[in-house]
């Protein structure tokens, strides 16, 4: 028997007390629907291979969505309508700038985030990639 804690929105006639953007995440209207598997693997009707843990599965949009799992499983899903702006991603910063990204990164460098209760490890920000340049063949 499957257990689905509504964590945003609803799923099944569970419903989350968060505010939403997005009412139904699975509604096959929605051009875009994941699945995030923590432990435990799932099968997806159509497909050859299961997937497993630290995997996210990308549905095609208005497909039906059949899922099983193998086992014990625990999955995150995940839907919406894209942002009209692109987002750009760096490490942990998700932002609509660039620049703001750029300011996230000095202000980690510079420990200018809040402290988290407990916490003890810093976690230097990672280097930026390196850029590579490919000539005409």
């Amino acid at each position: 028997m499957a257990s689905i804690p509504a964590l945003n929105g609803s799923v099944l006639g569970e419903v989350s007390i968060s505010k939403v953007f997005c009412k139904h995440i699975l509604a096959s209207s929605l051009s875009s629907r994941a699945a995030d598997l923590l432990p435990g693997e799932i099968e997806v009707a159509g497909q050859t291979d299961a997937f497993g843990e630290a995997q996210l599965v990308v549905f095609k949009p208005g497909a039906e969505i059949v899922l099983r799992a193998r086992g014990s499983a625990h999955l995150m899903l995940l839907g919406g309508e894209p942002f009209p702006e692109p987002r750009h991603i760096y490490w942990n910063f998700v932002s609509s700038s660039k620049e703001r990204i750029e300011q996230a990164k000095d202000d980690w460098r510079h420990g200018r985030f809040p402290e988290i209760a407990g916490e003890t490890e810093f976690i230097p920000l990672p280097p930026d990639p390196v850029r590579v340049a490919r000539a005409d063949r």
